[in-house]
C-alpha cells in the first residue's frame, strides 16, 4: 500500500485514480464509460476487462451508436468487485460463484427490511 504525495489518497496495486479533468477518466458521459475508461477506473487493462467478459464474469454492456461498449454504474461496480477478488488471488473460475452468493445475501437482507 502506498500514499500518493500529491493527493494524499491511499491506494493498493497501482497508481491512484486520476482526478477528473486532469487527463484521467473523469465523469462518464450520459451513455457511460467506454471500456478503456472502465478499465482505468477499476485499475486494470482493456485486455483484462475483455478476459473477464470471456470468463462470463461481466455481462456484455450496452453499446453506443458507434458500437463501443458503455459501462454504467452497475457494470462498473461488478467490474471493481471482479478486479478486487482477482487481485486478492481468487481464481477467475471461482469469482462468479462468489459474486452470486453475494447477490443472494444482499437479496435476503433486503427481504428482511
Amino acid at each position: 500500500m502506498s500514499t500518493s504525495t500529491c493527493t494524499g489518497r491511499i491506494h493498493i496495486d497501482g497508481p491512484a485514480a486520476p482526478e477528473p479533468g486532469a487527463g484521467g477518466f473523469g465523469r462518464p458521459s450520459s451513455a457511460g464509460f467506454t471500456i478503456g475508461r472502465a478499465a482505468a477506473f477499476a485499475g486494470t487493462t482493456v485486455a483484462t476487462v475483455r478476459l473477464y467478459h470471456q470468463y462470463g464474469l461481466l455481462d456484455e454492456p450496452d453499446r453506443d451508436s458507434s458500437g463501443r461498449r458503455r459501462y454504467g454504474p452497475a457494470e462498473l461496480l461488478r467490474l471493481v468487485r471482479v478486479r478486487t477478488l482477482a487481485g486478492a488471488g481468487v481464481p477467475l473460475t471461482d469469482i462468479a460463484d462468489l459474486l452470486d452468493y453475494l447477490a443472494d445475501i444482499e437479496r435476503v437482507l433486503g427481504d428482511r427490511r
